[in-house]
């Protein structure tokens, strides 16, 4: 499965919690364009809840930005893990929130293990060398600034 149809499923996984159903198809190939981008961002945007509620349950590991505002939060546990979705704005330019990623993903001793950068989103995963951690950070670009970022998180073997 490409980053790109993860990145839309993720996004449609937590759209649907919210009973969003604006979520485009992803095409037979795969790809990803300007309009999908920007109607899974344009519904997530619109999903509103308690920040307490989405900034509750975080591992130390997947830290947010100054000034983050919290837009969704979906949990992903499973049999692998206790993980999530969080989806949330930011003031920043995109080069400040890879850089910000790229430094507390460093800190936490997390290699980034894949990095993607398009015009109109940038990826950065991460994996802890034991892998009982997992990072993935999709920041969504429009015209030089971030539209949101979603931030996937899994701590494996936790239950």
């Amino acid at each position: 499965m490409t980053n790109h149809i993860q990145i839309l499923f993720v996004a449609a996984l937590a759209l649907a919690s919210c009973g969003d159903s604006s979520v485009p198809a992803v095409p037979a190939s795969g790809s990803l364009t300007k309009p999908m981008v920007e109607a899974v961002v344009t519904a997530a945007t619109n999903a509103v809840a308690d920040e307490d509620t989405l900034r509750a349950g975080l591992p130390a590991f997947a830290e947010l930005p100054p000034g983050a505002v919290p837009i969704n939060n979906v949990d992903l546990n499973n049999e692998r893990g206790i993980g999530g979705s969080l989806t949330f704005t930011v003031a920043q330019s995109p080069k400040e929130v890879v850089n910000f990623y790229r430094t507390s993903i460093a800190k936490q001793g997390m290699p980034i293990t894949k990095e993607n950068i398009s015009d109109y989103v940038t990826i950065l995963t991460a994996e802890s060398p034991d892998k009982s951690k997992f990072l993935e950070v999709n920041i969504g670009i429009n015209e030089n600034s971030v539209k949101s970022v979603n931030l996937i998180h899994l701590s494996k073997g936790a239950k």
